[in-house]
């Protein structure tokens, strides 16, 4: 897992560069979200308190503060980070609650509060059995981490690639493809 950061507000043409990608940690390890823990903690400490700094154009002094805007990530990790079980529950994408009746469409959106909430409704019940079912119908893992605090990670995953995936697009062009073949071309 690496964790890389990049300024908001540069041009397109440097933003891409390799002097404008910062590394903040990297760990083969550690838990995703243990290594986040000190960088959200600090990015909530500089949004409220900011840093003294100069501006050398005006010459005057500034507080320069950040913010979260972004994340970016393959959908095990996506999924990881909205505290959602992934293509194996009934409820499949970690951005809307879709299932495999309304997959054409975007659902009604997820969000940080909701989430919370059943994670507290999980962790209420006794049974492991009943916890199981709860987590497959919602598609939410219990499991908590600061992300949620400052950020909805769910509303950065594009819809439309994830509602298909877990239908098996894959299967379905392969097949699509092999019946296109001929006997000897297999």
């Amino acid at each position: 897992m690496f964790i890389y950061y990049t300024f908001v507000g540069l041009k397109l043409h440097l933003r891409q560069r390799h002097d404008s990608i910062f590394l903040l940690c990297a760990s083969e390890k550690i838990d995703p979200l243990a290594l986040m823990k000190p960088i959200i903690s600090d990015i909530q400490n500089c949004k409220r308190n900011g840093v003294t700094g100069f501006d050398a154009s005006s010459k005057e002094k500034c507080v320069i503060t950040t913010d979260f805007n972004a994340i970016v990530a393959d959908f095990n990790m996506q999924a990881y980070l909205c505290n959602h079980l992934g293509a194996s529950a009934a409820k499949y994408c970690p951005r809307c609650y879709a299932d495999v009746d309304h997959a054409i469409s975007k659902q009604r959106e997820r969000t940080p509060s909701a989430t919370i909430r059943t994670i507290n409704r999980i962790k209420m019940r006794s049974l492991q059995v009943d916890k199981r079912r709860l987590r497959t119908e919602t598609g939410v893992k219990e499991y908590e981490h600061p992300l949620l605090d400052i950020c909805n990670p769910h509303k950065d995953i594009p819809v439309g690639f994830l509602h298909l995936m877990p239908l098996g697009l894959t299967k379905h062009l392969l097949k699509h493809l092999l019946s296109t073949l001929s006997e000897e071309r297999i």
